[in-house]
């Protein structure tokens, strides 16, 4: 049996009239760009999160960029990550005038290993980025002892974990919650997917959030009044109109992606019970990478977790040189 590892046509269909009444809604008022719907949505988020802030922005991307440009990267400055991730979470550490390190993952989890963090940490060393890959947690607890005493920022890549959760000291604790800043992408293969990309950040430091507000609009919370330079266009191909011209989130994907969020978690718990059926149990499985739906990825992500040198192999593809075998390390990209 063919078992599709997305259905956007499915998810689409059973939420169809809730969304387009509401889309509809947001073209009667013309309020297209930073509309009443996206507050409503960066306070739901943040909810969720258990944060006080939730700052929408124009991509995961950007959730992960714009976090980054606030702490001030120089060169040399080091961001300590893991390379199991999307080529983004790298990508925006070095767009962001910081240097990637990349550290091992756990075999069991496929999350960043801690005990790895502690050991490629340095004087240059600025935040460390976890990836909380298949919808479950990395291990927020032990990374949070190993930054807060030497002043290291965590920023948390719940890209494909919005609403998970971990017991930590006998305590559910949620993504987004324990990090200084969170952030979030409704790609549309996402958990939580909107029409088109879109983003969201959380954080409870006041400072922060404030901070990410300008920038997403081009270095300026008041229009037309810019007390820095925020992030630049992205680029558009020349058959395109230059319409993207900074980060902020349209009408669009908070609209969708409210209604979509309603359904998130019950349609993740239909999934899992799916998976455990066609596993022979009779109880729904956690979220966890054994649960992938796809037997190619899965087979393919077991047999990297299983190669003792896969963080020199995916250290090369990034064309840095990994912890594992040599403490110095060096961005080229």
């Amino acid at each position: 049996m063919n078992v599709p590892l997305l259905d956007l046509v499915a998810q689409y269909n059973s939420i169809k009239d809730d969304v387009l009444a509401a889309m509809m809604k947001v073209v009667d008022t013309q309020q297209f760009i930073m509309g009443p719907a996206v507050p409503e949505l960066e306070t739901a988020i943040a909810r969720l999160s258990h944060a006080k802030h939730g700052v929408g922005c124009a991509s995961g991307t950007d959730a992960l960029l714009l976090p980054l440009k606030a702490l001030n990267l120089k060169p040399g400055d080091e961001v300590i990550t893991t390379p199991f991730t999307f080529f983004a979470t790298a990508g925006t550490i070095h767009n962001a005038g910081g240097t990637p390190v990349f550290v091992d993952i756990q075999p069991d989890t496929f999350n960043i290993d801690p005990a790895a963090v502690k050991r490629a940490i340095t004087p240059r060393t600025r935040a460390i980025v976890p990836v909380h890959l298949y919808g479950q947690m990395a291990d927020m607890l032990e990374l949070m002892q190993i930054a807060r005493p030497l002043g290291v920022k965590v920023i948390e890549d719940a890209a494909q974990a919005i609403g998970a959760r971990r017991k930590m000291d006998g305590e559910w604790r949620v993504a987004g919650e324990l990090g200084w800043v969170t952030g979030y992408s409704f790609f549309p293969s996402k958990n939580l997917g909107a029409w088109g990309d879109g983003g969201m950040m959380v954080t409870s430091d006041d400072a922060a959030a404030d901070r990410l507000r300008r920038l997403r609009l081009h270095g300026g919370a008041e229009q037309y009044h810019h007390d820095e330079v925020g992030t630049t266009p992205p680029t558009i191909p020349r058959r395109w109109p230059r319409c993207g011209t900074s980060r902020r989130p349209s009408w669009i994907r908070p609209t969708s992606t409210s209604f979509t969020s309603t359904r998130c978690a019950p349609s993740v718990a239909t999934r899992c019970r799916r998976i455990s059926r066609r596993k022979g149990s009779g109880t729904p499985c956690t979220i966890r990478s054994r649960c992938i739906a796809n037997p190619v990825l899965r087979t393919s992500v077991t047999r990297m977790a299983a190669c003792p040198r896969r963080s020199r192999r995916l250290a090369r593809q990034f064309r840095c040189r990994s912890t594992r075998s040599s403490p110095a390390r060096s961005w080229t990209g």
